[in-house]
């Protein structure tokens, strides 16, 4: 509407620059020049990638499979095997695992065969030792259904089976036994486990083995050694696990980890990744601030000003 203030009654505030929002406040620029910043970004990340890759080649780790050779079968469901490692003699720190395949591990998963009534319909597949006033000990039924029990005995190397939980796990997450599993025959797993599990609640594979692995396939550290390890490492495996409840193949893993610990082959292919998406970030903000440049040139020619 026309009113006496009207820009409408005034013709050259019509084409003010406050008006038209010509002014150069009022527009968007790039007065700051962050091209340096990205390019040391990226220069940062490709060498991190380069560092990671030279790492992962000072990995050694060595995998064999010992289900197969401990004979396993439905009519022969545990057994014994001697495996030897084809390994040079290592130095440093090293780590000796367990790994299976498929074996579902996570709670929603178990928890629909953890019922008690599940466990008690299934007596024969736990041994006598667990059987108590003709009652089975749910804690010792529980064991056998979750707790993995193979055990490894390495005759010819210096490995310890201590400190192999998280820091501040074992005390404070798992503390000592109290209520109806005080007594450690609720907790015998097996008549020939019972020399290699110890300590009930604080025994650190039994720590080790709660922290539930998200993946069927998974590894669980079982020891570990800071002198290192001959050469052929001989280990003595017990396949106490029956075969009728796992069929899945089961591996011996000894690992020497490079100086960012495991593999570091995806952080290698982040940081290039990373990289790359940083060189588009540079192409684009030049080619924005060219094509900008060139618009205001194009502008003031036009008005006949004055460049500067």
């Amino acid at each position: 509407h026309k009113t006496k203030r009207s820009i409408y009654l005034y013709t050259c505030q019509q084409t003010n620059p406050i008006c038209q929002q010509e002014l150069r406040g009022c527009r968007q620029t790039f007065d700051r020049h962050p091209t340096f910043c990205f390019i040391i970004f990226m220069i940062f990340h490709i060498l991190i990638g380069i560092i990671s890759i030279g790492f992962t080649n000072d990995i050694r780790e060595y995998k064999i499979r010992y289900d197969d050779k401990c004979g396993l079968s439905e009519t022969n469901p545990t057994g014994t095997a001697d495996i030897y490692f084809n390994n040079p003699p290592l130095s440093g720190n090293i780590f000796f695992y367990f790994e299976l395949h498929d074996y579902y591990q996570t709670y929603f998963l178990m928890a629909r065969h953890l019922s008690i009534e599940g466990i008690r319909g299934r007596l024969e597949d736990y041994p006598v030792e667990c059987e108590t006033n003709n009652k089975t000990t749910i804690a010792c039924e529980i064991f056998n259904k979750i707790f993995f029990l193979d055990c490894y005995e390495i005759l010819n190397g210096n490995f310890s089976e201590l400190d192999i939980t998280w820091r501040h796990t074992k005390g404070n997450l798992y503390k000592e036994a109290e209520g109806p599993y005080e007594d450690s025959s609720n907790w015998i797993l097996h008549p020939n486990v019972s020399d290699y599990f110890s300590g009930e609640a604080l025994n650190e594979h039994f720590i080790v083995w709660m922290r539930i692995a998200a993946k069927p396939n998974f590894r669980k550290l079982y020891s570990k050694s800071s002198d290192g390890c001959p050469a052929n490492l001989h280990v003595h495996v017990h396949c106490f696990y029956p075969y009728t409840l796992y069929h899945g193949e089961r591996y011996l893993v000894l690992l020497k980890p490079d100086g960012l610990g495991g593999k570091s082959l995806m952080l290698a292919i982040f940081n290039f990744i990373l990289s790359g998406v940083i060189v588009v970030f540079i192409v684009a903000f030049e080619t924005i601030k060219l094509i900008h440049s060139k618009k205001i040139k194009r502008r003031v020619l036009k008005n006949n000003e004055l460049v500067i």
